[in-house]
């Protein structure tokens, strides 16, 4: 009798389980809907990020979509996505009304949203001086309410946070685009109130010539110095837009990569990563062509024997003009560098031993480049005029019209000492026919935008 009554309340004791588990299975499948509970804020204008919370919304977007009234996101309007959260721009078009998640073809509730207006003291971004954009190079973002200082506010790019700012005023700031941004939206956070987000491209890191950005701006060119015979007088030249400038002196690895295998260099200095010398000008300019082309970009050249005619308005590479060069070696400094800056920039006759160096090992200066006073000298596109600075105040300048066949070089060299390494160092050189030096080379610009 005992064992009779065990066994029935075993068997109550499976069917009770049985029945909790089909039950418990049962609800669990039927709460695969996804269920927004708040929409923060749920008051916004189009383009601001707002943070949408509840569940079932999925690991990731996958075919999921967010609907509002008037508009729905695209995949580059949303920020983040998770089971329970969701961050996303509020798209073009938006209207005030409803907002609701779908995933799977399952419609969440739909919940109220307000679209405003920007209010007048709300944080907002107009534009970026670049949009497009390497990882490490610097960018402007353009706009209103930033804030005097940057105190805890901070920039996204597409969710990584950036880290280095070098500029920060209420109307712009200047970032430097972090490792690990991806292309998406650009926000500014402002002591915790996000602004709209604006479209920004991440470029792929060129291995041939790593770029950096030179900011618009002027300076003084030149000097007063009565002793100097061709760089003066002061006069202040003035940059309306960024150009991109290669962190260093092209390489042994560049020239090889675009010119065919070859290598000009002398043959005690070789090595992928010196900078290539005993380049001619011709050939310098034929380098800039063709790494346009592998990059599809517009020539800046055309190539007629010895003549060279140049197109300003192409996006491909060129040799930077004099006062670009000049500019970006003084990278804001006002005066001469002392010996002992040079000596912890460049590499002369004093440290590197009368053998070129490797790029990147020296400090760079303030806007990222490298050995700009040292190594090896470097090629400008200007033709040479030892009375040019004496036109005045200029701005975007491209040099005198040719006197002679004489092309402007800039810069020290590792035979140099530190009194001929420094920003106002200034020379000739032939730029027809054969003409190569063996501490001669060149770097390379193009347009920021």
């Amino acid at each position: 009798m005992f064992l009779k009554k065990s066994l029935v309340l075993q068997l109550i004791f499976l069917l009770t389980l049985f029945f909790i588990l089909s039950c418990s299975e049962n609800a669990s499948n039927g709460d695969s809907t996804p269920n927004i509970t708040s929409i923060t804020p749920n008051a916004s204008p189009i383009g601001y990020v707002i943070t949408i919370k509840g569940k079932n919304f999925g690991d990731t977007k996958g075919n999921g979509s967010i609907s509002f009234t008037g508009s729905q996101a695209l995949s580059s309007d949303i920020l983040s996505w998770s089971k329970t959260e969701i961050s996303v721009f509020v798209p073009l078009n938006a209207q005030t009304g409803k907002v609701f998640v779908t995933v799977n073809n399952n419609k969440s509730n739909e919940v109220d949203f307000t679209v405003t207006t920007v209010g007048a003291s709300d944080p907002w971004i107009q534009t970026l001086d670049i949009k497009i954009a390497q990882v490490t190079q610097k960018i402007g973002i353009i706009g209103k309410n930033f804030g005097a200082s940057q105190g805890t506010s901070y920039v996204e790019f597409n969710g990584t946070r950036a880290i280095t700012y070098t500029g920060w005023t209420s109307t712009k700031i200047t970032v430097v685009v972090p490792e690990g941004a991806t292309t998406g939206k650009v926000v500014a956070y402002i002591n915790g109130k996000g602004t709209n987000g604006v479209d920004f491209t991440v470029q792929q890191s060129n291995q041939v010539a790593s770029m950096t950005t030179v900011p618009a701006g002027n300076f003084m060119m030149g000097t007063d110095d009565v002793t100097e015979l061709d760089n003066r007088p002061k006069h202040k030249v003035t940059f309306s837009q960024p150009f991109l400038m290669s962190k260093t002196e092209i390489t042994q690895k560049a020239w090889k990569t675009v010119m065919d295998n070859s290598n000009p260099s002398h043959p005690n200095d070789l090595g992928d990563d010196k900078p290539v010398q005993q380049v001619t000008f011709i050939r310098a300019v034929d380098f800039c062509n063709r790494l346009s082309k592998m990059e599809l970009r517009t020539p800046c050249y055309t190539i007629n024997g010895e003549d060279v005619y140049i197109d300003w308005g192409a996006d491909g590479y060129r040799l930077p003009t004099e006062a670009e060069w000049e500019y970006a070696a003084r990278a804001g400094n006002t005066t001469e560098f002392t010996t002992d800056e040079i000596l912890a920039m460049a590499w002369c006759s004093n440290n590197a031993g009368n053998h070129i160096q490797s790029v990147s090992q020296k400090t760079p200066n303030k806007f990222g480049l490298f050995d700009m006073l040292g190594n090896v000298q470097e090629m400008c596109w200007d033709f040479y005029d030892a009375e040019y600075y004496k036109q005045g105040d200029v701005t975007d300048p491209r040099g005198p019209n040719p006197l002679t066949n004489e092309r402007v070089i800039r810069g020290g060299s590792f035979i140099n000492g530190t009194e001929a390494c420094g920003s106002l160092i200034r020379k000739s050189f032939p730029s027809t026919g054969d003409n190569y030096n063996f501490n001669l080379g060149f770097r390379v610009v193009r347009k920021a935008k």
